[in-house]
Parts: structure tokens; sequence; C-alpha cells
């Protein structure tokens, strides 16, 4: 039977390793830069967020809302700028953390400057480590790996590499340009900033090409109006023209394929230049599809000379991880 000690470093390391809470406060003028760059960086990096707009029921009072939801955090993190001061329901929250540790020994309390205001009398007397993320500073590996340090966060990656991927991604997609996402390095938290996107824009599918789904041109079609269409028939034999039927009468599909080094592993014949050709019609003549290019290689070296998608005009965003 293990000493208590042992027991205890034990318990302490299975802490340390849980998802921390965090609650975000913050005023609603703000809440662009926090739904589009902190929470996509925290949540993907591991963190638990509490946060009003994933939360709050509607009917419902927002101050026993609050409450209820703050006393939940690990850490709550006060995005401060001098329009959060002038909110009640801003200066309530900030209040109940000070409450919770009033001298911030604990590290429950995890100030970000986001713009030039001035700071509360118990920041001032007890000049706890507060970030900075004003003007330039927004873009300042050391201030966002403060963050990510003490929310218990990773994300394999450089967090301000790891945002100017997800943000350059999410731009290409809303422009409808189809774009080539590359990873470089291993524990990346690249299906987490998919997730991220998706949740940005709900209409993205995702097929994995390493799954059996994907296995024969026809499971492939399957999987794609699946995921892009929630097409529940039966393909009939002429699977590749009930495909562009689908998504020539949508309005638009954005579609992610991960893993595409893969492509020149698949055996079935019928990955031949129809299908190709089929894609880059909806791509380029049509404007029906926008594809995200998930990959380890540059998309246009893993195609053939002359191959029919290697004429898409599209941009590459690499993300590098740390190691």
């Amino acid at each position: 039977m293990p000493a208590y000690g042992e027991f205890s470093d034990a318990l302490t390391k299975l802490i340390c390793t849980m998802a921390k809470k965090i609650f975000i406060s913050y005023r609603h003028q703000q809440s662009e830069w926090v739904r589009t760059t902190l929470y996509p960086v925290l949540s993907a990096g591991g963190a638990d967020i509490v946060i009003d707009y994933k939360l709050f029921e509607a009917g419902e009072a927002i101050r026993r809302q609050m409450k209820a939801a703050q006393v939940k955090a690990d850490i709550h993190l006060l995005v401060f700028t001098p329009d959060y001061f002038q909110s009640d329901y801003c200066v309530e929250e900030m209040k109940r953390a000070f409450a919770l540790d009033p001298d911030f020994s604990k590290g429950l309390v995890l100030p970000v400057i986001l713009e030039r205001c001035d700071l509360p009398r118990e920041i001032k007397k007890h000049q706890p480590l507060y970030v900075d993320l004003t003007g330039k500073r927004q873009y300042d590996s050391e201030a966002w790996n403060l963050i990510m340090k003490r929310c218990g966060a990773s994300l394999g990656a450089s967090p301000v590499d790891w945002l100017r991927a997800f943000r350059s991604l999410l731009k290409n997609l809303q422009d409808k340009h189809s774009v080539n996402f590359t990873v470089k390095g291993n524990g990346v938290a690249w299906r987490q900033l998919l997730k991220q996107l998706k949740l940005a824009l709900p209409p993205l599918g995702v097929v994995d090409l390493h799954r059996g789904q994907t296995e024969t041109r026809r499971l492939l079609i399957e999987e794609i109006l699946k995921v892009c269409n929630g097409y529940q028939g039966t393909l009939p034999r002429h699977d590749l023209a009930e495909f562009e039927r689908v998504l020539l009468a949508q309005p638009h599909t954005w579609l992610a394929l991960t893993h595409f080094d893969t492509i020149k592993e698949k055996k079935d014949k019928n990955f031949d230049n129809n299908f190709f050709n089929c894609l880059r019609f909806l791509i380029m003549d049509e404007r029906k599809l926008t594809l995200l290019i998930g990959s380890d290689a540059p998309f246009a070296t893993l195609l053939p000379k002359n191959h029919r998608l290697s004429y898409l005009e599209m941009e590459t965003v690499e993300l590098r991880g740390n190691g």
C-alpha cells in the first residue's frame, strides 16, 4: 500500500493533468476578440472554458447565472479595457474574483490588459503579474505563453503562429478560396484548429482520408455528401453524377480533406481523372465548392505533373510545431 506522501503526489499529478476551468470576464464590446482569438486558443489548448454565450440560458436571471458559472472556475481571466469598468456586470465579476483571492497568493485571478486603462486599486496594491496584450503585443509570443501556462493549455506550437494559421484559414474559407493547410512536427493541435474552424464556419464538412469510409471513390463520395449535406440515400450506379447534382443544388459547399498525403495510396482505379475533373469543375467553373486540403507535404508536391487539380489556385498555410 503506497505511503500517504506517494498517494498525495500521485493525486497532485492527476489534478494537474485535468483540464482547468477558465471563467472569462469581458465587456461585450470585446466579444469578437474573445470569440475569434482568446476562446479558440484556450479551448484548442485543452482548457475548459466557462463563458456566458456558451452557458447562459434565455429567460433566467443573468446575475444568478453569472455567479453559478463563476464559482465553477479554477482561473478567473479578466479582460481589461476602459469599457470593462463601465459595466456593472463586469465589475461584479471582477470583485467576486478578487474576493476569492484577496492578496493574489493563490493564482486564481489572471488579469489580461487588452486596451490601456486605469487598473483597479487591488492590482496596484498587490501588483500581480498581469498579461499585456495592448497594441502590437497582441502578437507577442511571451505574453501568450504566460496565458497558456497559467490556464494549463498547450497547442504544441506557438500560440501566435497557431492564431495566424487559424485566422488565415478562416479568411480564405470565408472568401471561398481553396487553401492547403500543412503541419510540420508532432503534437500540434491541428485537429483542434479544424474544430474551431467548424465552430466559426458551421457548414464546413471534415473528411479524414485515413478512415476506411474513404477507401474507394464511392465510399468517399458518400462520406463527403453525408458530412456536407446530411445525405442519407444510397448512391446510384452513377455515383459521380449524383455527387455533382447534389453539390450543384447547394448554395455552396466547404470541405476539408485531411491526410491528403494518403491519396496516392488509394488503390481504387475509380480515383481517376473523372473524379478530379468533377472537383475542379465544382471549384473553378461553378464556384460551388471550396476545399481545405490538410497534408504534411505541400499540395502541389502530392499530385503528378499536369494533374487536373494541379491548376487550382491555392494558398498554403503552414503551422510548425515547437519541436
